[in-house]
């Protein structure tokens, strides 16, 4: 992983996991342009001036670059975003990422406070199959995560004032 050519970009990995085939999985956070292709192939994201954005790159067990997903949004430089753990399930070959956001993220119902807490379920491709994202008027954040053999996604984190925690309409 390569930051960009300027002095404040930079690339931080929070989390790492393999599957059943050895594929490594890794979630952060950069700022700038970063290159995440570890060989000679340029692939590339970029977050804006001081904002950073949550990455989810995946890599063969040789190191070579699969695939890529950036979490944040382009259009505001002053946002953040984070993936701060992962884990992958090689029973139902999917993964599961866990975070922040500042920002409302495709998909997931609206943007609750200054960050809210942000979880996505994949295939092993990295197609999405669903994303949540709650939280309350404050910083929330999400920091660990299971699959249980059920399929079913836990998490754990912190919030600061009253947070929803059901991602529909409803108030829970």
């Amino acid at each position: 992983l390569a930051a960009g050519p300027n002095t404040t970009d930079f690339v931080d990995a929070y989390t790492i996991d393999c599957d059943a085939s050895s594929n490594i999985y890794i979630g952060g956070t950069f700022s700038g342009e970063s290159d995440f292709d570890l060989g000679s192939g340029v692939q590339t994201i970029q977050a804006l001036n001081s904002g950073t954005k949550g990455f989810f790159v995946k890599y063969t067990s040789t190191g070579a670059y699969v695939n890529k997903k950036a979490y944040g949004s382009s259009a505001n430089s002053n946002l953040k975003a984070q993936i701060s753990n992962l884990k992958v399930d090689v029973t139902s070959s999917t993964v599961a990422v866990l975070g922040y956001v500042s920002n409302q993220v495709s998909g997931t119902s609206t943007h609750k406070g200054a960050k809210d807490v942000f979880v996505e379920k994949l295939d092993l491709n990295l197609t999405p199959i669903w994303n949540k994202q709650f939280g309350g008027a404050l910083d929330d954040e999400g920091s660990a995560i299971d699959i249980l053999t059920s399929g079913d996604v836990i998490i754990g984190g912190t919030f600061q004032s009253v947070a929803d925690f059901d991602p529909s309409t409803t108030t829970n």
